[in-house]
């Protein structure tokens, strides 16, 4: 919640949410929707442990502000990303969007 009071008072400030907030995804995502510069990533988790709710606003109200991470060494790329198609059912321009168009965004590259 103390990103919530950072967020607001640099508003010109992006900020990076590693890991999907469990178990305070719900203010995660809030914090996420409500502050322009707050942005999450689906890391450190395998796509078939993270809440249902994380990954719908993934798909839908929070597709520009969420990407893709996934905790290596512990959690290998290629093992992450078998477990978001198989646990995923996103249009393919949201995948875009969520494997690398948000961090390019993100990281203006």
């Amino acid at each position: 919640m103390l990103i919530d009071d950072v967020a607001a008072r640099f508003p010109d400030l992006q900020i990076l949410l590693a890991h999907p907030a469990f178990p305070w995804e719900k203010e995660q995502l809030a914090i996420c929707q409500q502050k322009g510069n707050v942005h999450m990533d689906l890391s450190g988790w395998l796509p078939k442990y993270i809440d249902d709710q994380v990954l719908h606003y993934a798909g839908t109200i929070l597709q520009n502000k969420v990407m893709f991470g996934t905790d290596y060494p512990m959690i290998r790329p290629e093992e992450w990303l078998e477990s978001f198609a198989e646990h995923t059912d996103y249009p393919e321009e949201v995948e875009r969007k969520l494997l690398w168009e948000n961090a390019e965004t993100f990281l203006d590259l």
